[in-house]
């Protein structure tokens, strides 16, 4: 009996609900964790010295993280020497990324000569990748006598890809006799597989009296049960 006693008063204390915490309401708390929080809801006039400090230390952060970050609500004014440095640095390696990368604003005066040469460099392979994948605005102008080649030859690759597989633009006239060829037993086989299939884009009349028969079979197997 006295065992199952003590078992009842380990767990009966978890199986009753507990009582939640009474929530601290008090007016001069809450107005100091809005100001901590710089909330709109802050009153400085109802701070004490202690809370003020602390609040004050807060808005020196906050200002110190907006400036790292480049936002707007940066007051630079407000910074240290060595605040302004570390901020001056941030906006720098952040104007030095869009350069890189051109997305965003890129200040070229504010870069150093090894920098801009850099971005000169990362501008030609950028340049140089639009124009092997045929996409984008490509300045073939800027390329070199092999690079102008290569990406010739990778457009009529793209050009013949896409001819094959009935996809995106497909110039024909840029194609040889052999590859017009090609594409015209792609072509077949596409249509033969979907007269097989069922599907809508079958083409019957491409096909031969010995393979109608087929896809005839082909389509009354599948349907029955």
């Amino acid at each position: 009996m006295s065992v199952l006693l003590s078992i009842l008063a380990f767990f009966l204390p978890l199986l009753l609900p507990q009582a939640s915490p009474a929530r601290h309401d008090n007016p001069r708390l809450r107005n100091f964790e809005n100001c901590l929080d710089l909330s709109n809801d802050c009153d400085d006039r109802r701070l004490n010295p202690a809370e003020r400090a602390s609040v004050d230390q807060a808005r020196i952060d906050h200002n110190f993280s907006d400036c790292l970050d480049g936002f707007s609500t940066c007051d630079p004014a407000r910074l240290r020497a060595s605040e302004r440095a570390l901020a001056e640095r941030a906006a720098h390696g952040r104007n030095l990324e869009n350069c890189l990368s051109a997305i965003g604003e890129c200040q070229e005066s504010k870069l150093s000569a090894e920098e801009r040469q850099v971005v000169e460099e990362a501008r030609h392979i950028q340049n140089l990748k639009t124009c092997l994948d045929s996409m984008g605005d490509c300045d073939a102008a800027h390329l070199a006598s092999w690079e102008r080649q290569a990406a010739t030859a990778a457009r009529q690759n793209h050009n013949l890809e896409n001819c094959l597989d009935a996809l995106g633009e497909c110039d024909r006239s840029k194609l040889s006799t052999t590859e017009l060829e090609d594409i015209e037993r792609a072509a077949e086989t596409r249509n033969l597989n979907a007269c097989f299939s069922g599907l809508d884009e079958c083409d019957r009349s491409r096909l031969s009296a010995s393979e109608q028969k087929e896809a005839t079979a082909a389509i009354t197997t599948a349907s029955r049960p």
